[in-house]
């Protein structure tokens, strides 16, 4: 121990004890200088002299050491008359109000999520100083937010210069790529700024670590890239580290212990089946359905909307002009152009101008008309010819290609800033700056989708817009923007798979322009691409075998094309399901689309929602639902039931139905569309082509039995258009529902009816004559004589009115039968014939029955079943006040009609009296027991008691 002590000390010096290893001397990199802690004491040392702080290097001491040195005269302190020392002031230190602006600028500066820290929470604005500062803060300081924050107030210009070619040796020395050429420029260029700096600084300035920055580009060349070398990695790994400390005791074990257990863990993983390992990302089984690589993870709440008629055309004419796939279709246009305006030729401004504003119209008319004939056409571009859905979807945040962009609105309440963004042009010479006001997907139909940034752009290409100071900022002016989407012809889009990230720091006297400092993401690395991938991919296909199977297609017959039956049948055990403390049996499709509605007491009651079959539109490609058919061609069996609901989502999809087509037998409809949906239904389907009549004739009823139910729902004729307008269903398109609104408000409209209505003998009496007038039998000729006969004897009297009609057709034809209304057809039941407050037109309840009569029964039967249920509560003093004026209305009609010794109907009690049920419909919550689906139950229950 003493020799080896001997060895370590000579001439009075302290020497390595690595030195005594037998390669040491043969290194060519013995020691390795720490990056992050070298940016870190310089950065301390320019701030604290800059600033003036205590910790800074120009101290009394320091100028002493200069009157010693007999250097730098001007700096020397001068001995006052009371012992004290009058120290001039430096260069390089900043007034009062210059440390303000600093201060204020790196205060108010937001960086994007992950980039730095809350810088701002270092900033003391009453004593004009910087603590707290970390590590990365100083890293981030020195390289980018010191010299923007000087630009303004910097004490002289050989201080800037001296600041900004310091950020820039730093900022080329953490490159991701270093080039040996360029690292020995830096070489050269670091030497003269550190003479600079011993002309500007006093000499304690230069402590041991500012003199070390010479030597990082030669150990550059022999280490490569700090990033393998410096300490940030192992200083987040010894967070982790600590994090499997559980006994502070013994914190070493701790650590050894969990590290093993991490290990472990993440081996046996690979060998476990549908066990995701938290170190891998997995591959999203969309992200194949995105063009332009657009995909990414949303970030905070997706919101489907609907977007406007400007905003889809800007996005689809962006979309078709980075289109491949249909250049001839482009320069076709261009040569029909030139034909038509007689030139040769057009500049390229011009033709970018003809493909902007034209484009998208003439190729939507093009692929239709050659889709309508024989030509083959690749479903990709028919798909593009016919535009996205106007039903989108709207994202606050996206996370793509490293980066994590925000929108505007998103990053208003928060500490940072993630909505800038950079697009360098396709010639490559103008880079395009802005900010992202909205996200959006584009829905191409269901055939693939991309998502887009809608921007504000900055102008770039004037003085007054976009500036470089002599220090070799970019400056942008905030009030001079560009293609902001206001008008149709602006270019606002662009593919989230386009931009780099970037933020912006406001001027510290100009408030109106700002500084943009480029992004780069980190532990990103651009490695090429290769067509031979290892990774496996997943298909949308292969990941929909992994969920249940619902009910409703459960026990149907398949035919695979993709798939083997086993897999089929794999997805049938795996259709599980939820069991309720009642009994019921819920599938979690259904749990999934909120069919079920749930109280505070537990119990559960299945709601009707719309019918979107997505168990068969998430079939994996190639199998198809076997549909049998009887002899007259018409499918039957289950599959039958599933085909007629599927029939009903077709008719409801813009780019298969569309709305804006007012006739079923249209041409266009013929020609394209009938094909279409037929294509649609036989791709979910394996259905005989003998069943294609029927299949059209069933799409036609349900288009304009679809059409017929937006009439109902959406059109009054008092109400004006624009009203109308601008009501748009969530699933009709909205060009369509433009086109369809204004038919029902035509004269052609109005023309086009059906004829007028007429009454049920009529009816009867038209559809049993065959063509020569004659009835079809001698029975239905005798009853049709005896109603008319009836009739005859009442029109003697008075006018015959809808009851009288009624009443014959009752005396002729006896009692309907059940859920039936004779010569109605099979689909007109009672309850929709007669309404709500009608039973069986041939019992008590037939029209005529004195109205009053119902009202005033139902009510006191509700009120005696309430009284009766909850005995200790007084409900009615908790119900509505309409609901308690009506049972008042309905005592003291009942009092009056008793002394008057009968019961009468004024108009005024029409609101009572015509339907009960439209006012108790109102109530959504009478009391905690009294609902509308309560009270409906107990009205029928009335009218058969």
């Amino acid at each position: 121990m003493i020799l080896m002590k001997k060895i370590l000390w000579t001439g009075g010096k302290k020497k390595s004890i690595l030195f005594i290893l037998p390669y040491w001397e043969h290194l060519l990199l013995r020691h390795n200088i720490d990056v992050m802690h070298t940016e870190k004491n310089v950065c301390e040392n320019f701030i604290n002299t800059l600033l003036d702080d205590a910790k800074s290097k120009d101290n009394l001491q320091a100028r002493l050491d200069l009157v010693e040195l007999g250097i730098r005269h001007d700096l020397h302190p001068k001995l006052l008359e009371n012992g004290r020392y009058d120290i001039p002031k430096a260069p390089f230190v900043m007034s009062r109000e210059k440390k303000e602006i600093l201060c204020s600028t790196i205060q108010n500066i937001k960086t994007p999520v992950g980039y730095a820290s809350n810088i701002s929470r270092c900033v003391d604005m009453k004593a004009f100083k910087l603590t707290g500062l970390k590590s990365h803060d100083c890293h981030i300081l020195i390289e980018h937010l010191l010299p923007i924050a000087l630009r303004t107030c910097y004490p002289n210009k050989d201080t800037m210069s001296v600041v900004v070619e310091l950020s820039n040796f730093f900022k080329s020395l953490c490159s991701k790529v270093l080039d040996i050429s360029e690292i020995e420029n830096l070489q050269e260029q670091v030497v003269l700024t550190l003479c600079k700096m011993e002309k500007l600084f006093v000499p304690s300035f230069f402590t041991l670590m500012v003199h070390l920055i010479v030597h990082l580009l030669d150990e550059a060349k022999l280490g490569g890239p700090v990033h393998y070398r410096w300490m940030y990695p192992f200083e987040r790994y010894f967070v982790r580290l600590k994090g499997y400390v559980r006994n502070r005791a013994q914190p070493e074990g701790c650590m050894a212990e969990g590290y093993i257990a991490d290990e472990c863990l993440t081996f046996c993983s690979e060998f476990l089946k549908d066990i995701r390992n938290s170190s891998i990302e997995e591959t999203n089984s969309e992200e194949h359905r995105y063009l332009f690589d657009s995909f990414g993870e949303p970030i905070g709440a997706v919101k489907n909307v609907r977007l406007d008629a400007k905003t889809l055309i800007q996005a689809h004419r962006y979309v078709l002009r980075h289109i491949d796939d249909i250049e001839s279709y482009r320069r076709e246009f261009l040569e029909e152009e030139k034909k038509r305006r007689k030139q040769s030729t057009f500049t390229a401004v011009e033709s970018e101008k003809l493909i902007n504003e034209q484009f998208h119209d003439w190729f939507y008319q093009k692929v239709l008309l050659l889709n309508s004939g024989d030509a083959d056409i690749p479903e990709k571009i028919v798909r593009l010819a016919e535009k996205p859905s106007n039903l989108g979807r709207q994202f606050s945040g996206l996370a793509i290609n490293g980066f994590k962009f925000h929108t505007t609105s998103r990053e208003n309440n928060r500490e940072t800033q993630n909505s800038g963004v950079v697009n360098v042009s396709e010639d490559g010479d103008t880079n395009y700056y802005g900010q992202i006001t909205e996200i959006l997907e584009l829905n191409y139909n269901g055939a693939f989708k991309v998502i887009m940034f809608k921007c504000d752009w900055y102008d770039v290409h004037h003085r007054v817009g976009m500036k470089q100071d002599e220090f070799g900022f970019t400056l942008l002016n905030s009030t001079r923007l560009i293609h902001t989407g206001h008008k149709l012809m602006d270019d606002p889009f662009v593919f989230s798979s386009q931009v780099e990230q970037l933020f912006y720091v406001q001027d510290g006297k100009h408030n109106d322009w700002c500084i943009l400092i480029r992004v780069k993401p980190r532990d990103l690395f651009d490695m090429g691409r290769t067509e031979d991938r290892n990774v496996q991919e997943y298909t949308s296909a292969q990941v929909w075998h992994m969920a249940p199977m619902s009910r409703r297609i459960r026990n149907l017959d398949f035919v695979e094309n993709s798939f083997q039956n086993e897999e089929i049948n794999d997805m049938r055990r795996n259709s599980e399901s939820v069991n309720n403390s009642d009994g019921q049996n819920i599938t979690m499709e259904d749990l999934h689309n909120n069919f079920y509605e749930f109280h505070a007491d537990g119990r559960m009651k299945r709601r009707r929602g719309h019918t979107k079959l997505a168990d068969v539109e998430g079939l994996p490609e190639g199998t198809k639902i076997v549909v049998t058919l009887d002899r007259f061609n018409v499918p039957v069996s289950k599959s039958a039931a599933v085909l007629g609901s599927y029939l009903g989502t077709v008719v409801r999809k813009p780019h298969l139905a569309p709305l804006n087509l007012l006739k079923w037998n249209h041409k266009v409809f013929k020609q394209v569309y009938h094909k279409k949906m037929i294509d649609e239904v036989e791709r979910k389907f394996a259905i005989d082509v003998k069943a294609r009549k029927w299949l059209l004739n069933q799409l036609g009823n349900k288009w304009r039995q679809y059409k017929r139910q937006l009439k109902i729902k959406f059109y009054k004729p008092n109400l004006p258009l624009e009203h109308v307008l601008q009501n748009v269903p969530e699933i009709v398109d909205e060009s369509q529902w433009a086109s369809l609104v204004s038919y029902w408000y035509s004269d052609e409209a109005k023309e086009d009816k059906c004829g007028e209505e007429i009454d049920r003998a009529t009816l009867f009496d038209a559809c049993h004559k065959n063509k020569e007038g004659a009835y079809v039998n001698s029975i239905t000729e005798e009853k049709m004589n005896k109603v008319y006969m009836i009739l005859a004897e009442k029109r003697l009297d008075r006018d015959i009115t809808e009851e009288d009609i009624e009443e014959a057709m009752n005396a002729a034809f006896g009692k309907d039968h059940s859920g039936r209304v004779r010569g109605m057809g099979p689909t007109i039941t009672p309850s929709n014939y007669y309404g709500m407050r009608f039973g069986n037109s041939s019992g008590s309840n037939a029209p005529g029955t004195n109205n009053w009569k119902e009202a005033k029964g139902f009510m006191k039967f509700v009120m005696s079943f309430l009284q009766k249920k909850f005995p200790e509560e007084d409900l009615m003093s908790q119900a509505p006040k309409f609901l308690q004026e009506f049972a008042e209305n309905c005592a003291t009609r009942a009092a009056h009609n008793s002394s008057d010794g009968g019961e009468s109907t004024s108009s005024d009690e029409a609101e009572y009296l015509e339907y009960p049920m439209q006012i108790l419909d109102r109530a959504e919550k009478g009391t905690r027991t009294i609902r509308i689906p309560v009270c409906k139950v107990l009205w029928s229950n009335h009218s058969e008691r």
